[in-house]
């Protein structure tokens, strides 16, 4: 419930209130910007409305009195954001927000007030103070009660919020929680300006998300084409993507030289809010194609609206520059995505659908579905690397540079993932009659400390182990001996060193 105010006091207060109002409009006190992204209006039943944005007087005061309240990106904390400027109030004059404060808060310290997406056990608050400009000391806003000393939210559960679920442009100061969009104004003395209700603000600030972010397996050439010059446009795809108006999502594209390609890049006009988004790359023909060297999505980020410094030169760490321009970059993938890149040995339309769909399958264990060939399945940049890419493996990567990848002490096709697919933990079928394997589900050869887990006691089914084949026939073994028989690799009676399905010397194209 509401806490009491001593009204006389809060009368003086008033009352001196008014006498600085003189000065209330003198230039460069409220120097938000007209690029302010919080709007609307605030109440308060001792004083009346608050205006949080010029443009949200009628008509708009922007050209004469400049002010607003607004949200910043925190770089490298792409969920919070910090709530700063300026609100205009009639009878009171100006509430400064956050930073913009001066003075020490009742908290202690310096003045803040920040979005949190998730804090102290709680999600999407506001925490921090404003302050009513011309009351001093005694115009401060708790905005959570997580803040305020003078009482503990057991007591009184007071706080804002933003609603971030909401699909939508902006979103309000609230989730329809009677006690999730109220500000206090008290002090231990009785005075201050008491509650005051926020559920009519919005923002259209919104803490930036990449969401889950999809590459495709391969880019390719159908055979019919003169190598290089084939156009072929692939997507990098983003599900549930949040980004604030004049956000800049972008991705850099690493070639199979080493070199990056020009950035894919989109800045929002407006803000968008769990949405699904893609960028797209065309292959060109003077982009490097090589069947033993990967490309990769280097890295993709979401970075805030430019800021006032020019580039080049150089942007600060954390930034990036674009349109001349610094950006704070605010959220950025960890590490590089695979995109495998076929040479011109493959017939399927251009489809990175069916590339992905299809050499899943193929690593599953079903020969001829992979562009019809299942001896496709056994070169680099297939199912085995793109599989033992999205598990984190460290696998050997390029197979013909002369060099140990992924430092296990084997190079090019002596190395484990450049002589054949890996194939998931689970028990081979057996021919009848045949003798129980001893350990049916454990990988027979390979590195400690690779990151490929055997299949041994607590394994996962789907977990990868590696074996030595270099073709599928019935999804386990080479084609020696008998179909499903339990005998992989080059254990099949039969096999020798130097078969197409047991070669050491290189990686065998079968006709």
């Amino acid at each position: 419930m509401p806490r009491r105010i001593d009204r006389f006091a809060f009368r003086t207060l008033v009352a001196v209130a008014a006498a600085l109002l003189s000065i209330a409009l003198r230039p460069g006190i409220a120097a938000a910007g007209t690029q302010d992204n919080v709007e609307g209006w605030a109440w308060s039943g001792t004083i009346g409305w608050i205006s949080l944005n010029c443009n949200s007087v009628a008509p708009p005061t922007c050209a004469t009195v400049d002010y607003g309240v607004t949200f910043e990106d925190v770089p490298g904390f792409p969920d919070r954001g910090n709530l700063k400027g300026w609100a205009w109030s009639e009878n009171v004059g100006w509430i400064c927000f956050g930073i913009t404060c001066a003075g020490t808060t009742p908290q202690g310290g310096a003045s803040y007030a920040q979005y949190r997406g998730s804090y102290n056990g709680k999600t999407d608050e506001i925490f921090g103070w404003a302050k009513i400009d011309a009351l001093g000391n005694n115009g401060w806003i708790s905005l959570n009660c997580d803040n305020d000393p003078t009482t503990t939210c057991a007591v009184s559960s007071y706080h804002l919020v933003l609603d971030a679920t909401l699909p939508t442009l902006t979103a309000p100061f609230t989730k329809g929680v009677i006690d999730d969009h109220w500000g206090w104004s008290g002090t231990s003395e009785g005075t201050g300006i008491g509650w005051i209700d926020f559920s009519s603000v919005m923002t259209t600030w919104a803490a930036a998300s990449l969401g889950a972010v999809s590459r495709p397996v391969g880019v390719y050439e159908p055979t019919t084409a003169t190598p290089g010059s084939r156009l072929f446009t692939f997507s990098i795809s983003f599900s549930n993507l949040t980004a604030a108006q004049d956000d800049l999502l972008q991705c850099d594209i690493r070639r199979s030289d080493g070199t990056l390609g020009a950035p894919l890049q989109k800045i929002y006009a407006s803000t968008v809010r769990h949405v699904a988004e893609s960028l797209q790359y065309t292959v060109t023909g003077a982009d490097p194609i090589d069947k033993i060297k990967r490309w990769e999505v280097a890295a993709c980020r979401i970075a805030g609206p430019r800021t006032a410094t020019s580039c080049p030169p150089a942007c600060a760490g954390g930034q990036i520059c674009e349109g001349g321009k610094c950006r704070n970059v605010i959220v950025t993938t960890t590490a590089p995505a695979p995109i495998f890149a076929h040479a011109n040995a493959w017939t399927i339309a251009d489809s990175d659908t069916d590339d992905v769909y299809l050499a899943t399958q193929c690593f599953n264990g079903f020969p001829g579905k992979y562009f019809g060939n299942s001896w496709r399945c056994d070169f680099s940049g297939d199912a085995d690397f793109s599989m033992g890419m999205s598990q984190g493996a460290n696998i050997e990567r390029y197979c013909g540079d002369s060099i140990d990848n992924d430092g296990n002490g084997e190079t090019d096709c002596n190395d484990r993932h450049c002589k054949g697919i890996s194939l998931l933990c689970r028990t081979p079928p057996l021919a009848p009659g045949a003798p129980p394997l001893l350990e049916p589900l454990s990988c027979t050869w390979g590195a400690s400390g690779d990151n490929l887990a055997d299949c041994t006691a607590g394994f996962t089914p789907g977990t990868i182990c590696c074996t030595k084949q270099n073709k599928i026939v019935d999804g386990y073994e080479c084609f020696h001996g008998i179909a499903n028989d339990g005998y992989i690799d080059c254990d099949d009676p039969g096999a020798v060193v130097g078969d197409v399905c047991c070669s050491t010397a290189g990686m065998v194209q079968v006709k």
